[in-house]
This record gives structure tokens, C-alpha cells and sequence, in this order.
């Protein structure tokens, strides 16, 4: 193990000792580390390093850089300069003297103003520009402050994604080890059999077929008892890759499969889409489309902006022997830019009437999403009432069965089929629980709210 697995088992170690729930044993069958975990700690960890949520969070904090970026449009610009310049230019030194206000009579001797000396000038200036009116700007701002919203929304968005996928990925590897329990538990029975065949056997009580069918039903619980565990690890695997854990690391889920009541789940589509954040996300992306094809057609209104300077001139850098200012107001209109403005104006308005077919398209599949979810809840109810009972009258079949086995009444293969339809009975309850448990949860993700009591 190289140290950053090193590392991130500390991590994960460290986190479940935290919070009371560390139970850490050896995995006889990897030969690593078994880390029981709950489905809360899970949750919690895969919050703390899940690659997509990182990836939102990028991509908000890179918005909200845009929205600040925006503040220009009415803050000042200041800029502080220190300009030296030395030549014998007639026009320039000329220029320079005035700037130093030490023009003199003599100065105005053709033959110095034709052919003068060097002359040097150390100029410090202080300048601003103060945006007065912009409103391609305000609108750009206003696009800007939509678009870090949508980055933020989809931050939400994803963090709830990626809860689902821990939840379904946790909750398949609880299904996974109560099979293994369950076809292990077929398969010790399968066993008991199989021995207690060949003792009949041995005793001249069944014929040799009866021995091969228990002895066939144990090989075949067998294979189905290796598959189990290999499923159980590919589940494991899921939930390991999606919690960021190193290959060494076996977890053991200690959230059991139980029937989740539900509570109200009355749906109001409207309020729904109204506040879901997906849907939230691509409606503040509708609104920074508006604003920016705003903020392309205002770009046809004048922009007034001021601007200013304070300005030291000095022949030695230290000094200040004049000082001068200024301050204006302009006004620019750009009249015609070609085709530039136009089709930014175009592009704008298709962005936004995409963005709107977009959002019309999420509530149509958002509506049948959610009728699909609630008629998938309602169905696993049914599943879980009728695996139950089909478990019941397996249970009782295979108790009165084994007794009249017992007593010689019954066939061994009459056992061994009454053994089976238990265990599928079993199983099929277990599935239908963890049918039952993803579609809550798939609800929930829908709704972006607990459905259950």
C-alpha cells in the first residue's frame, strides 16, 4: 500500500472514531481491513471529497470571479504612474519646460528653440476614470450575478445527485450480504440433507436418485452461494469507488433493509419545479441570457464616462516643481461595428430561447419522472406485502414438509423443492424491500424533500 492509500485509510479511520462508529475487524476473505460503516457516515464522507461536487464548486467560485469582475462598471479605476523622459526635441523640451513652468524670455531665442539642449522631466501622475453611465454594463453585471446563482443551484443539484447514488450503491451492497446470508444459511440446510440422504441411503431407506437430487441441490446452492459473494464484492466495490477508499478496505454495511413508511406524497408539480434546483439553475440561466442580450442591445446607447489627473513634473525625481490637473466628461457612441453587435445580439436571443425549450423539455420529463416514481413506490409496496406472505406460507410449507420427511411421509425431492421455494421466497422480499427503499429515495431526489415519516 503506497502512502496515499496510507493516508486515506488514516482519513477514513480517523472520521468513524469521530463519530462513535468504527468497528474495525480483519476480512478473512481479502485479507485487508472490514470498516463497518453506516449509511450517515457514508453520506458524510462521500461529501467531503466527491468529484463532482468539486467540479460545481470550481465552477461556482469561477462565476462568482465573474460577478465581482462586474463591479467595474461603477467603481472608479485608478491608475499612479512615475514617467521619465529625456530629449532635445524642440517641440518636446519646449513642452516640458512649460510643464515645469519654467519658461523664461530667453527661452524664446530661435536659435535654443530650434536647436535646444537635453532637457530631462520626472513626471508623477495620479489618474482616474469613473464610469458614469454604462448600461451594457449594468446589464452584463446582472448576468453575471444570474449566472454564479445557476452555478450555485447546480452545486445543490449535484451534491443531491451524488447522495442518491451512495444511498442506491449502500443499500445494494445490504441487499447483496443479506442474500449471502440467506442462500449461505440454504446452503448449510442443503448440506444437513444431503448427509442426512446418504444416511438413508446407507440404510436402504431411499433409492439412489433421492441422494443425487440432494446431493445436485447442494452443488447448486453452492455456485449460487460463490456468485453471492462475488456480487457482494462488486457491490462493495461501488461504494468504495464512489466514497473515494482504497482496494484495501472492505466494507460492511450496518443499515439494514426495512419497509420505509411514507408519509404524504400529494405532488404540486408547479411548486415542485419552482423550487428544485435544478430547475432553479436553468431558470436563473434563462434570466443571465435575458440580461446579456440586454446588454448586447444597449450597446446602440451612449456611454458617459469622467475621467481625471493630477500630474507633478520636476526635472530630479523627488521633486515637485509643477503641479497641474484635469477633469472631463465623454460621451462614445459607437454607431456601427460592422456586423460584430448584431450577431451578438442574435446569439444572445437563441442562447436564451434555448435555455427556454430546455426548461419546458426538463418539466415535461420532470412530470413523468415523478408520476413514474410514485406509481414505482406504490408497486414495491405491493411487492414487499406479497413477498412477505409468499415467505410466510414458504415458512409453514417447508415446516410441515419436513416433518412428514421426517416421519417417512414425504419424498426427499418433495423436501428439496419446499427448501427452494423458501429461499426464493426469501430472497424475492429482500429485493422487493431494496426496490422499495430506491424508489423512496428516487422520490426524494425528485422532490428534493423526505417523503418518509
Amino acid at each position: 500500500m503506497n502512502l496515499k492509500k496510507i493516508a486515506a485509510v488514516l482519513v477514513l479511520l480517523s472520521f468513524l472514531r469521530s463519530t462513535g462508529g468504527i468497528a474495525q475487524t480483519p476480512d478473512p476473505v481479502s485479507g485487508g481491513d472490514a470498516v463497518h460503516i453506516s449509511l450517515a457516515e457514508a453520506l458524510d464522507l462521500a461529501s467531503r471529497g466527491n468529484f463532482d461536487i468539486r467540479l460545481a464548486v470550481h465552477e461556482r467560485d469561477q462565476a462568482s470571479a465573474d460577478f465581482h469582475k462586474s463591479a467595474s462598471v461603477f467603481l472608479p479605476r485608478i491608475r499612479l504612474s512615475e514617467t521619465f523622459v529625456s530629449s532635445d526635441d524642440p517641440l518636446t523640451v519646449f513642452g516640458l519646460k512649460l510643464k515645469q513652468e519654467r519658461v523664461s524670455p530667453a527661452d524664446f531665442n530661435p536659435a535654443l528653440l530650434n536647436d535646444p539642449p537635453e532637457f530631462q522631466n520626472f513626471t508623477t501622475k495620479i489618474e482616474f476614470q469613473q464610469p458614469v453611465l454604462n448600461l451594457n454594463g449594468f446589464f452584463g453585471r446582472h448576468a453575471a450575478a444570474k449566472a454564479a446563482d445557476a452555478a450555485e443551484a447546480k452545486i445543490i443539484r449535484t451534491r443531491h445527485g451524488m447522495e442518491l447514488s451512495v444511498k442506491n450503491a449502500y443499500f445494494a451492497l445490504v441487499l447483496s450480504s443479506n442474500s449471502q446470508e440467506v442462500i449461505s444459511a440454504s446452503l448449510e440446510a442443503a448440506k444437513t440433507y444431503r448427509d442426512q440422504a446418504k444416511d438413508f441411503l446407507d440404510r436402504g431407506m431411499i433409492r439412489m436418485s433421492d441422494y443425487l437430487m440432494a446431493d445436485v441441490r447442494f452443488l447448486e446452492l453452492g455456485i449460487r452461494s460463490i456468485e453471492a459473494r462475488d456480487a457482494t464484492r462488486d457491490a462493495g466495490d461501488r461504494l468504495r469507488i464512489l466514497l473515494g477508499l482504497p482496494d484495501s478496505l472492505t466494507l460492511v454495511p450496518t443499515d439494514t433493509l426495512s419497509f420505509l413508511t411514507v408519509g404524504d406524497t400529494s405532488v404540486d408539480a408547479g411548486r415542485v419545479f419552482a423550487a428544485r434546483s435544478d430547475m432553479v439553475a436553468i431558470q436563473n440561466g434563462i434570466d443571465a441570457a435575458s440580461a446579456a442580450l440586454r446588454m448586447h442591445q444597449s450597446g446602440w446607447i451612449p456611454s458617459v464616462n469622467a475621467f481625471g489627473s493630477y500630474e507633478l513634473d520636476n526635472e530630479h525625481l523627488s521633486g515637485a516643481t509643477a503641479r497641474n490637473w484635469t477633469l472631463g466628461a465623454s460621451i462614445n457612441w459607437t454607431i456601427f461595428s460592422g456586423f460584430d453587435r448584431i450577431g451578438e445580439i442574435q446569439k444572445a436571443a437563441a442562447r436564451r430561447s434555448e435555455l427556454e425549450t430546455q426548461y419546458e423539455k426538463m418539466k415535461a420529463e420532470g412530470g413523468r419522472e415523478i408520476s413514474s416514481a410514485l406509481r414505482a413506490l406504490e408497486s414495491s409496496r405491493l411487492r414487499i406485502e406479497m413477498a412477505s406472505r409468499a415467505v410466510e406460507q414458504a415458512a409453514e410449507s417447508f415446516r410441515v414438509m419436513s416433518d412428514r420427511y421426517e416421519a417417512g411421509l414425504e419424498r426427499t425431492s418433495d423436501l428439496l423443492q419446499s427448501d427452494a421455494s423458501l429461499l426464493n421466497a426469501r430472497l424475492s422480499r429482500l429485493q422487493a424491500l431494496y426496490q422499495h427503499t430506491a424508489s423512496v429515495f428516487m422520490l426524494e431526489f425528485l422532490l428534493e424533500r423526505k417523503v418518509t415519516l
